[in-house]
């Protein structure tokens, strides 16, 4: 049964996109060794690290994401895509300080 939230379609989207590609390229055995070991590219971290903290390389901003203030708690959602092209230009700050995304 497919969930509800049109937030969570998406990840599940996403996640079958990422299956999807992995399999074209690894072979299953392949794809899992892959998903499980640290790589530099990815900061010594596994690609299923990325994928549960929903941080890529380059991804901006995506419906449904959720920034919150680690000072005053404060949060935001997103509406809409981020179509920026630079993610290093994309900033939220709260109390003087970049908001982080919430997993």
């Amino acid at each position: 049964r497919l969930p509800v939230s049109p937030h969570q379609r998406a990840q599940m989207a996403r996640l079958r996109d990422i299956v999807d590609l992995g399999l074209r390229v690894y072979t299953p055995d392949g794809l899992a060794e892959f998903v499980r070991t640290p790589l530099p590219v990815f900061g010594y971290r596994t690609a299923l690290q990325l994928i549960q903290s929903r941080r890529t390389l380059s991804m901006p901003p995506q419906f449904g994401d959720r920034y919150a203030c680690t000072v005053c708690g404060m949060e935001i959602e997103i509406l809409a895509d981020c179509g920026c092209r630079d993610v290093r230009k994309v900033r939220f700050e709260c109390c003087g300080k970049k908001l982080m995304r919430k997993s």
